[in-house]
């Protein structure tokens, strides 16, 4: 779908260009979602209310999208009008427009970019000309890309890293231009360049932005893989490091969409691949990331210790991988005067019988340093540790912002016969924001 908002001359002074913005993002998100509910998901800015837009859709598009407009108009009162041509008409003015300057059109919402035309694969000529895996077209003729891949190219996408919009490729190559790149590079219109130390293995396969909050990243995915980077499948580029996406997914992404949803979540970063899971859990095929990542929260179920009391896990404060300090995870009604430990790990929640209680967390497991429950009797006894000191002290290069962590707390019970002479809380599950 090509769609395109036009201001009307006498609204102009009326309303800015950001409340353009969410006018298309509307129009957009209302074609797009074809049999979703009409009614008023989609609420106009106030701003606009008796307002006249100007959409342009294609002709195979606005029998679609006009019985949403109808439902639209009618609960927030304002008129769409719709010019509707065929497709390659929408191309030629689009063309006309960007390359003239004209400004005919404030916003324009479309699926592909139109110009330049790149073209990535496998193909070493086109006619006689040697290509090599990329090419470019200038509406008349394909023409070569400063010497191409010395492998195939599976992906193409625009980003700004800060230096100025680029194109990126992504495939199986290893070189771009004549220039080392690991299966990723940046084309600035005269020639390649490598991103950052590039991405290990494998190959990148898609490519997607996504504002998180902390500012636009372009995100790849693909097969790459390698156990000693802190990412594998997916990761994202700041401009100027490559870092991961929370825990990395189990398996290939083939596809990546940043795409418009009802307030109050706005855009959210989608991923489909043959990974079967995703930041720690099950999620087959899909996955959403979750910019707004919930706060901590207690699963499982505590093992009734030999004194008839069921320990309990507890936090206070913010999981932060860059504050040094503030959150910290307590155990309480546990014994007094009897050793214990934290324990906790990045593969996901699950509840397992373990020493007559249950085991809470997904191996492999790591152990946060052992300390005493402190002086009583009975059930007096309780233990702390401040997480995000353990961060800061280097300990897991692991636990970086977007893992899911869950944890337990473990401790002696000597009131029961071995080998179930243990005490197990129940468990936090969390995430790591920066």
């Amino acid at each position: 779908m090509e769609s395109k908002v036009k201001s009307n001359p006498t609204m102009r002074s009326q309303f800015d260009r950001r409340t353009m913005l969410k006018v298309a993002a509307t129009a957009a998100a209302a074609t797009t979602l074809g049999t979703v509910s009409k009614r008023s998901t989609f609420a106009a800015p106030a701003l606009l209310q008796g307002s006249t837009i100007v959409l342009g859709v294609t002709s195979d598009d606005a029998p679609k999208i006009q019985p949403l407009l109808d439902d639209y108009q009618s609960a927030n009162n304002v008129t769409i009008q719709v010019e509707q041509g065929p497709y390659s008409d929408f191309q030629s003015k689009l063309i006309t427009n960007l390359t003239q300057g004209t400004g005919a059109y404030d916003v324009v919402s479309m699926d592909d970019p139109w110009m330049p035309q790149f073209a990535g694969g496998e193909f070493i000529t086109s006619g006689t000309t040697i290509m090599q895996r990329i090419a470019r077209w200038n509406g008349s003729a394909w023409s070569a890309v400063a010497n191409g891949m010395n492998l195939p190219v599976r992906a193409l996408g625009v980003y700004n890293d800060g230096g100025g919009t680029r194109l990126y490729a992504g495939g199986d190559f290893s070189f771009a231009g004549g220039v080392p790149a690991q299966h990723v590079a940046r084309y600035n219109g005269t020639s390649w360049s490598a991103v950052g130390t590039g991405l290990p293995n494998g190959n990148v396969a898609c490519f997607g932005a996504h504002n998180d909050g902390s500012g636009n990243r372009l995100w790849a995915g693909g097969t790459f893989f390698d156990t000693q980077a802190p990412y594998s499948f997916l990761a994202r580029w700041d401009g100027a490091t490559w870092s991961s996406v929370g825990q990395s997914p189990d398996s290939e992404v083939r596809a990546l969409i940043d795409w418009f949803t009802p307030l109050p979540s706005g855009s959210a970063m989608f991923a489909g691949g043959t990974f079967t899971k995703a930041g720690g859990f099950a999620s087959r095929r899909i996955a959403k990331w979750d910019d707004d990542q919930s706060p901590p929260k207690k699963y499982c179920t505590s093992k009734v210790n030999s004194q008839g009391c069921t320990p309990q896990i507890n936090s206070v404060g913010v999981p932060s991988t860059t504050a040094g300090s503030g959150f910290t995870i307590s155990a309480t009604s546990v014994l007094a005067k009897v050793p214990g430990l934290l324990f906790y790990g990045k593969n996901g929640m699950q509840e397992m019988p373990f020493q007559g209680g249950w085991l809470c967390v997904v191996p492999p497991n790591v152990r946060i340093a052992a300390q005493n429950s402190g002086p009583g009797t009975g059930c007096q006894g309780s233990f702390l540790t401040d997480f995000n000191a353990y961060i800061a002290s280097g300990a897991d290069a692991g636990l970086v912002p977007g893992v899911s962590v869950a944890c337990q707390w473990w401790s002696r019970d000597p009131g029961f016969p071995a080998p179930n002479n243990t005490s197990l809380t129940n468990a936090l599950q969390f995430f790591l924001c920066q």
